[in-house]
């Protein structure tokens, strides 16, 4: 699934807001291209479209501050006023992932251990959540509660987790912890490689 393994980092937020970006949120299809000479330069600053249109009619502007993984089968960028977005490639693989981790935020919302999706831009394969400014600390306290919302996923979704979770996505802020990167679960689509999750049942967006 699309790992978000490098999203939290070491760099605080305030320090980093110096390297801000601007861009501006508007629809898109690709990634725009430009040939210069021989070489092809692309536009690889996210995208997003954002489902809410503002009351007032004034340009909407984010900022990009940087990208925080370098996985292959997403990317993951850090955006101004602690958004995170998060977008999969254009693949049936990454169509197929957008849609389980999609489906699973919203079956999920409103549970204490996993995040609302703020947006989603289904033509660019992209979503964004809020960025939690937490470590991945595993010891004995962290590694029970992880269990007990493993548990609760699997008697009240019909998610059974299968292989280990990866620790990396498992976001601890004091005593509160996240779980994170649904893509890999099975909902609507069924990943290649080794299984992480199984599916029982589960309430369909249909």
């Amino acid at each position: 699934m699309g790992c978000c393994e490098s999203r939290l980092g070491n760099t605080p937020l305030e320090t980093i807001k110096e390297k801000v970006i601007p861009i501006y949120i508007f629809p898109s299809k690709e990634n725009k291209s430009e040939v210069s000479g021989n070489k092809v330069l692309t536009d690889t600053h996210p995208k997003l479209i954002i489902e809410e249109l503002p009351k007032e009619n004034v340009p909407i502007q984010i900022n990009y501050i940087r990208k925080l993984n370098n996985c292959y089968d997403s990317e993951v960028y850090l955006l101004s006023n602690n958004v995170v977005l998060k977008k999969y490639p254009n693949t049936r693989s990454g169509l197929g992932q957008f849609n389980n981790e999609v489906e699973a935020y919203r079956i999920m919302k409103g549970t204490n251990f996993v995040l609302n999706m703020l947006s989603k831009n289904v033509l660019d394969r992209s979503f964004t959540i809020p960025y939690i400014d937490g470590h991945h600390t595993k010891n004995s306290n962290t590694i029970a509660k992880v269990n007990k919302y493993l548990l609760y996923m699997k008697s009240h979704f019909g998610f059974e987790r299968i292989k280990p979770i990866s620790w990396t996505n498992v976001i601890v802020k004091k005593d509160i912890i996240y779980l994170i990167d649904f893509g890999s679960l099975p909902i609507i689509y069924t990943p290649g490689g080794k299984t992480k999750w199984k599916v029982h049942k589960y309430k369909s967006m249909y």
